[in-house]
């Protein structure tokens, strides 16, 4: 199974709780107005407000293919 980590968007409402490397989380049922992702600073965020990363075991977090396409995104990081 492959861990899941998340980094706050720049252009999140949450913003301001941004750390400088991706939390682990978790996806769930939304508990609050589509907050999906479980983890971090602020406990819930919906998808728009995070860049998913996934662990494949490589020592790298890779950003979800989905989200590539982001200028503000860093692809990769070191596992923490």
């Amino acid at each position: 199974m492959c861990a899941l980590y998340a980094m706050i968007r720049p252009t999140s409402e949450y913003s301001r709780q941004a750390t400088e490397k991706p939390f682990p989380v978790t996806l769930g049922n939304p508990q609050y107005d589509g907050m999906v992702v479980k983890g971090g600073p602020g406990g819930l965020y919906g998808l728009s407000d995070v860049f998913l990363y996934v662990d494949w075991g490589n020592g790298k977090l890779h950003l979800m293919p989905s989200q590539l396409a982001t200028d503000d995104a860093i692809p990769t990081f070191d596992v923490p």
